[in-house]
């Protein structure tokens, strides 16, 4: 058991690796190696409540065992600033795989990599984040529990360790996905497909009473996070929300069935969300609307110590 220091620019070698530690995780896709490569490149997208994201100082440290490489983690530096202009620099585990039955190797590779971070003086490590690999577990990128073995390791090494996202999933067929009636005659519905470089678009639904936004549901095609062909055929809700002066009167329930309708009607074939564990009645949304659990993601920000 070794390990030892990549450049960025040798990452394509790491694909069938990444490929078989993520083929059981629910919304990850086998990846070509210009797909890995290339995706590992493109620049974080901020998501609420940050204005920029920005990573610097990546580095591949790669694990052998009897001269074949079973195990790497990918560290870099994270820059984040805020909406409300609160800056911060910290060190970032963006991904972190290893043979479930080979502990010391994933903790030979975890030591490295805190240390990496700690001569460049920084003061906290975070792992999986959105700033992760664009293409693992779309847009939270959040550590999937069915990497347990790794959840495992980072707790015994001092991580915090916080459930973020139940992630959930429903089939999208002719049965399930008839076409809801509006809750209030007073309400209507713009419907816009949005075309993307992927085989179906993605979709913006508003609801409006009278002149007035009321609701918005965004989706995006899976394809715009991994170019993988069975990827092409899945959905993914990226945004809900109903106004609070509106609430209360089934909107969310009728655009989640409006959003199923129209994807259907396009061609998806399934559609997946992410709706975070402390929002209890989204959750109950949901399940009532179709989906089923299919993952719970966890997010890990440890304190470093010089």
């Amino acid at each position: 058991m070794k390990t030892h220091r990549w450049p960025l620019s040798s990452a394509a070698q790491l694909t069938e690796l990444y490929n078989h530690q993520t083929a059981h995780i629910p919304a990850c896709y086998p990846l070509s190696p210009h797909a890995f490569q290339q995706g590992i490149h493109t620049p974080p997208t901020p998501t609420y409540p940050y204005k920029t994201l920005q990573l610097e100082a990546d580095q591949l440290i790669i694990g052998e065992t009897n001269g074949k490489i079973t195990a790497f983690v990918h560290i870099a530096t994270l820059h984040k600033e805020t909406i409300s202009g609160q800056t911060s620099r910290i060190g970032l585990i963006r991904f972190l795989t290893y043979p479930s039955n080979q502990r010391s190797l994933g903790q030979a590779l975890l030591t490295e990599a805190e240390n990496y971070c700690r001569k460049l003086k920084l003061k906290q490590i975070e792992a999986f984040s959105p700033a992760s690999y664009p293409f693992y577990c779309l847009n939270s990128r959040s550590l999937s529990s069915k990497m347990g073995h790794v959840l495992a390791l980072l707790g015994l090494n001092g991580y915090q360790i916080t459930p973020k996202y139940f992630f959930m999933g429903r089939q999208l067929t002719a049965e399930n996905s008839s076409n809801p009636t509006l809750p209030n005659p007073s309400l209507h519905i713009t419907v816009a497909p949005i075309q993307t470089e992927s085989k179906w678009p993605n979709l913006q639904l508003r609801l409006w009473h009278h002149t007035n936004p009321v609701g918005l549901c965004n989706t995006a095609s899976v394809g715009t996070f991994c170019q993988a062909d069975s990827a092409q055929d899945h959905a993914y809700t990226t945004w809900i929300k109903v106004e609070p002066q509106a609430r209360n009167q089934g909107l969310a329930r009728y655009l989640l069935q409006k959003n199923c309708f129209e994807l259907h009607k396009i061609g998806y074939q399934f559609l997946y969300a992410d709706v975070r564990c402390t929002n209890y009645q989204a959750q109950m949304l949901h399940l009532q609307a179709g989906y089923h659990l299919l993952d719970t993601k966890y997010e890990a920000l440890k304190e470093l110590t010089p």
